[in-house]
């Protein structure tokens, strides 16, 4: 074992993290018109060998990694071919550029993908798919004279359903709407009387599994936040005003 990992995967590791300095070597070199045989060289050698080993770990179906591998070794022989056969002639300095570019940015890419997945604590830091939808409307504090306000959040992808409650004076316990919908907004189905309410949304996947509750942050009212999923939920407070007093009650 090697900084706890077996020799197959610090080569590996190791090859793509010269791979990604060099490459970034060459293309700065290239803005600035410099040749730089010996870090191209490099360069190519080592991701090249990367993309090689990655296929040397022993998995049971075909992962993206895989894919990404394939993609980098067909970009990889063009930025050969273009280089050392056709020497950037006419059209192949273009396809040099691209190809370098675009295998540049791929190996950077794949590289703190499995950073995130590799290094527990940035593992830890890394979202798990049950994150709560982002809240947009109404925001922290705001006040309207609308009876039926109507409530949005960010969307959270495809297929995905939305749980939205709204809760009064007696909590989420006893919640006034409990709804569960496919748009990311929604306008309350029924009149509210002035006062101060609470609402939250949570995402549900495509296997009915709950993601976290959020909804904006309300000061005071962080107290009638509830745990869902191991994480509280934040809540906001609504102000609605009386239509003649014009005043937050």
């Amino acid at each position: 074992m090697i900084f706890g990992m077996d020799a197959l995967t610090f080569i590996h590791v190791l090859l793509s993290l010269i791979g990604i300095v060099t490459g970034f070597i060459v293309l700065a070199g290239m803005f600035e018109s410099r040749r730089q045989e010996s870090w191209t060289a490099l360069f190519l050698i080592t991701t090249v060998a990367t993309s090689v080993t990655g296929f040397l770990f022993p998995v049971d179906k075909f992962l993206p990694s895989h894919a990404f591998g394939i993609a980098s070794l067909v970009l990889l022989l063009f930025v050969i071919l273009a280089r050392y056969k056709f020497r950037l002639d006419g059209a192949w300095r273009l396809i040099y550029v691209i190809s370098l570019v675009i295998t540049v940015y791929l190996d950077a890419f794949v590289a703190i993908v499995q950073a995130f997945l590799k290094i527990p604590s940035l593992h830890a830091l890394a979202p798990g798919g049950s994150e709560p939808p982002f809240a947009i409307a109404p925001t922290e504090g705001s006040s309207t004279d609308a009876e039926r306000p109507r409530f949005r959040w960010a969307s959270m992808g495809d297929g995905v359903r939305y749980r939205f409650q709204l809760a009064g004076a007696a909590g989420f316990d006893a919640p006034l709407i409990d709804q569960t919908i496919k748009s990311t907004d929604l306008r309350s189905p029924q009149p509210l009387t002035p006062g101060n309410y609470q609402w939250r949304v949570a995402a549900i996947d495509s296997d009915d599994a709950a993601g976290h509750i959020a909804g904006g942050v309300g000061g005071e009212q962080q107290q009638h936040a509830v745990e869902v999923g191991g994480q509280a939920g934040a809540t906001l407070r609504i102000a609605l005003q009386d239509r003649l007093a014009r005043r937050t009650l």
